[in-house]
């Protein structure tokens, strides 16, 4: 499977693949002197987890990587698609590339965060 952002083919090199984090918390209940000490005196409260997020190091041309810019400075939501068989709707959270004189060739790192 290909590595793509829509239909743009991305060259990754490497990626990493932070986990979601979950937010829960313990909340403490006021305390029921008749309960037995077998019951928790506790509940656990979750608030959803946090959003995917993927990093990648690639290269591309110059006008993929034009591509790239010009989704990001514009919150465009697109498809990316690992060859792990991972997919998600996203958006470019950062993107860093330097263009170099007299090449085509853009080296960038880039994270894409779940939409």
């Amino acid at each position: 499977m290909a590595e793509t952002w829509g239909t743009l083919q991305l060259h990754i090199q490497e990626y990493s693949r932070p986990s979601a984090q979950t937010n829960l918390t313990e909340k403490a209940l006021i305390p029921d002197p008749a309960a037995s000490t077998a019951i928790s005196q506790t509940v656990l409260m979750g608030t959803g987890r946090g959003r995917r997020r993927r990093n990648i190091v690639a290269w591309a041309t110059k006008v993929d990587f034009d591509s790239l810019e010009t989704d990001k400075e514009s919150y465009t939501s697109r498809t990316v698609t690992f060859a792990d068989g991972f997919t998600m709707p996203a958006m470019i959270e950062l993107l860093d590339g330097a263009r170099k004189l007299g090449s085509d060739l853009v080296f960038y790192s880039a994270v894409f965060v779940e939409k």
